[in-house]
């Protein structure tokens, strides 16, 4: 539990000062994300600028951390996803590898639950980054020996903490889990799609997944969907993704994968925050061909956006949605 930089730094602080301590590191951590992901955009988009802030505090400050802000040993690696996701960019497309091998290192030491989440989205980003850029089949075989090769060598540098680790968890009465038997759902789809809102209460132990991560991120996700100057390829692989995070946050099996081949003992989608990373990386791509849109893409948009805060306030209410195509 603190294996973490910050956390660790509590075995020095007096047990009287221990709450002022976690809540200036939780304060800290918050920080970080922001700062990390403005890191991220300014980097993998050439863009700098005060709208940097805007995208990047609402990673910070998404419904992930709003809601389990008081889980201080997941916090770290949240913080550190986009650094991960910047590394992978380098070496994909510069064959630098150094950030990315400590950045996902680090990732998995701090905390190795969560650090779970970031190795699955390292595989899946990189089967949608080799279908967006497609060059041949040679530069995909090297750019997977690349990534196989330096995530290997992130994971065996954590290995005096997860091989320990492993072996007691062996032991536990969490380690006696199997596969659901039957696949279900357990949600209406609408419930989940509500949560992209940000005035709706962030789940704490239970509920639905926290994803929200402000309107913005809605609204110009949306647009990302209507812009030409992004290729269908980007869209596609993009939307993919979302609806894959959609469903494993809703399917029983997909959801038991994700959790490690485990069953979870409340605080259930610990891997939301994903979703919020991949909407923000989606507004802000939309954001810096806002010169290019057109009228009707700003219309679509809004519209969208409209829908989708109707639905909320339906589901919210109990209402049956058809209400939603009522502007009232």
């Amino acid at each position: 539990y603190v294996a973490s930089p910050i956390n660790f730094l509590t075995a020095f602080v007096p047990a009287d000062f221990l709450r002022e301590f976690l809540m200036l590191s939780v304060c800290v951590e918050v920080g970080c994300a922001s700062g990390f992901m403005a890191i991220f955009l300014k980097k993998t988009f050439h863009r700098n600028g005060l709208p940097l802030v805007f995208f990047s505090a609402g990673y910070g400050f998404c419904a992930f951390f709003m809601g389990y802000y008081w889980n201080v040993i997941w916090l770290n690696t949240v913080a550190m996803l986009p650094l991960v996701a910047l590394g992978m960019i380098l070496m994909w497309r510069e064959n630098k590898f150094c950030l990315y091998t400590i950045s996902l290192a680090l990732s998995v030491i701090a905390n190795y639950y969560v650090g779970l989440f970031a190795c699955i989205f390292v595989f899946l980003s990189f089967i949608g980054y080799s279908i967006i850029y497609w060059n041949g089949i040679k530069e995909f075989f090297g750019r997977l020996l690349r990534t196989a090769l330096f995530s290997g060598i992130g994971i065996m540098i954590t290995a005096f903490l997860t091989l320990p680790a492993y072996n007691g968890l062996s032991l536990t009465y969490s380690a006696n889990n199997s596969m659901p038997d039957v696949w279900r759902t357990y949600y209406a789809w609408s419930e989940i799609m509500s949560q992209t809102l940000d005035f709706i209460p962030p789940s704490t132990t239970e509920n639905l997944p926290n994803i929200a991560c402000g309107m913005a991120a809605v609204f110009f996700g949306i647009m990302f969907l209507t812009t030409r100057k992004i290729n269908w390829r980007a869209k596609a692989v993009s939307v993919s993704l979302l609806v894959f995070l959609v469903a494993s946050f809703n399917v029983n099996v997909l959801d038991y994968i994700w959790h490690g081949m485990h069953a979870t003992n409340m605080i259930p989608h610990r891997f939301a925050y994903l979703f919020s990373f991949v909407l923000l990386v989606m507004a802000y791509r939309a954001y810096t061909l806002i010169d290019k849109a057109k009228i009707w893409n700003v219309l679509i948009a809004f519209f969208g956006a409209t829908m989708i805060v109707r639905i909320s306030w339906l589901v919210q209410a109990g209402a049956p949605l058809w209400g939603s195509f009522l502007l009232i």
